[in-house]
């Protein structure tokens, strides 16, 4: 192997993306090194791409980041709970869980490695 495809083989991507409730889907997809993602009005392609957010930053841009604004912002007014996680072809994995019930709205966030965030997926 030479060293051009030795770094290659080194580079961390995404492999899936799994949403569990956030804004009222669930969908696992499988990802690529390139993947588009294409698809009507309401299929689902922001809220990918709010998940990916999440699961790495844990905040959504121009959303406040207290919990209750999340909670606003990706599930509404219902209680419950919804998450999302990314998983990386390094086997690890990031994730993000809001909860909120009568009393309170938590979130946790665990992102397990040091993630360099490209400035143009935070600001989309």
């Amino acid at each position: 192997m030479n060293r051009n495809q030795n770094e290659e083989r080194n580079k961390m991507h995404i492999t899936k993306v799994i949403n569990r409730g956030v804004k009222g889907q669930t969908f696992e997809r499988n990802l690529t090194p390139v993947t588009i993602i294409t698809g009507t009005n309401f299929a689902g392609k922001t809220t990918t791409s709010d998940c990916i957010r999440l699961a790495l930053a844990g905040y959504l841009p121009g959303v406040n980041k207290k919990a209750g604004d999340l909670w606003a912002a990706i599930a509404g007014d219902a209680e419950g709970s919804v998450s999302c996680s990314v998983k990386f072809n390094s086997d690890l994995e990031a994730k993000f869980a809001l909860e909120k019930n009568k009393k309170s709205c938590l979130v946790d966030v665990n992102t397990p490695v040091a993630v360099a965030l490209d400035p143009m997926l935070m600001d989309v």
